[in-house]
């Protein structure tokens, strides 16, 4: 799954990463990424594969956590999926489109009421590594994981506490300094506001 941070990188991501099987994710709310599940990997070719429901679920999940539902501290919101080929950068006649937005033709599957709950991790096989995402698509890729969800504290002061509450779960500090800083953690967060959830 690839979401883009910014209206360049999600215009990237349409140009030269979507391909003619993936799906292609946004969330009904603005300020979101667009978000790509991808159906092949990046060295075979694309191919007409059944993707499961979950997985589309977590993509659709994902689109609404990192879109202004987050930042608003909303608690759910909607998101729809379509095939590639009813993606465009062609406006309808009279319209216009902002840099890294699209025009979207013909009939959505939507995802309504997905909560805005996400889980930041430390996977420590085959790579050590922080990942984050919807809590079901990363619980079976990482050791320990704090999930979080809209809050008060900015995303840098959040970022500290979860690196605090990994220190306490980790006999050596230094792995979780070098591997989960705050800074590391920070880049894998939704923006805006959150606070671990109990």
């Amino acid at each position: 799954m690839l979401g883009g941070r910014d209206a360049d990188q999600n215009e990237e991501l349409v140009k030269k990463y979507m391909d003619r099987y993936d799906r292609f994710f946004h969330s009904q709310a603005h300020g979101g990424p667009i978000t790509v599940l991808k159906t092949s990997a990046p060295s075979e070719p694309s191919a007409d594969i059944e993707v499961p429901e979950a997985s589309k679920r977590q993509a659709a999940q994902f689109a609404v956590c990192c879109s202004s539902v987050w930042k608003e501290g909303r608690g759910a919101g909607d998101a729809y999926m379509v095939m590639p080929d009813q993606v465009s950068k062609t406006p309808e006649s009279g319209e216009y489109l902002e840099k890294g937005g699209f025009a979207i033709r013909g009939d959505r599957t939507y995802f309504r009421d997905l909560p805005a709950e996400w889980a930041v991790g430390i996977a420590c096989e085959p790579n050590t590594r922080v990942l984050g995402g919807p809590i079901e698509a990363i619980t079976d890729d990482v050791e320990t994981s704090i999930e979080i969800e809209p809050g008060r504290f900015a995303q840098g002061d959040a970022a500290k506490r979860m690196y605090r509450a990994f220190r306490e779960r980790f006999a050596d500090e230094s792995f979780v300094r070098k591997v989960a800083s705050p800074d590391e953690i920070q880049k894998f967060m939704p923006p805006g506001g959150s606070r671990i959830r109990d």
